[in-house]
């Protein structure tokens, strides 16, 4: 029995490897189609993509002017997080009025992206950029106090 269960798990191991090899990375793929019928993207605040959320927030300051816009997420709807989680955010439609220290009441859901440059076309033109990944960007469209 031993035996059998040391070749499962050998081959098992076996079989991981060879795919990380060949893909060049560990993990599953998925086709885009299937984001939206088979698999649910949830982001940093542990809630959907695209779901409404009521959010306490306080604008942070960042160290230079061209950084982009942060809030530090202290609740969602209504539930304190253990730890504050920051995300970048854009407006939706609402005027920017963010101050930074301040706390406010806000609506707004997490959307998803892909950010920053592929490192295939750092070989034909070199310009400074982030690492291509994934990442959430919180979107504000309502201020609630």
């Amino acid at each position: 029995m031993r035996k059998t269960i040391f070749s499962f798990l050998s081959i098992l191991t076996l079989l991981l490897v060879l795919r990380t090899v060949t893909t060049g990375r560990s993990g599953s793929v998925i086709r885009y189609d299937e984001i939206n019928s088979r698999y649910t993207i949830l982001g940093p605040l542990g809630r959907e993509l695209g779901s409404v959320l009521v959010l306490e927030v306080e604008k942070v300051q960042t160290g230079e002017k061209s950084d982009p816009p942060v809030l530090e997420v202290r609740s969602v709807n209504g539930k304190s997080l253990a730890k504050p989680v920051r995300l970048r955010y854009r407006m939706l439609i609402a005027r920017d009025r963010f101050e930074a220290g301040k706390q406010y009441k806000i609506k707004a859901y997490q959307d998803g992206s892909f950010q920053g440059t592929p490192a295939g076309v750092l070989k034909d033109i070199l310009f400074q950029t982030s690492e291509y990944r994934f990442g959430v960007t919180l979107v504000v469209y309502q201020y609630l106090k």
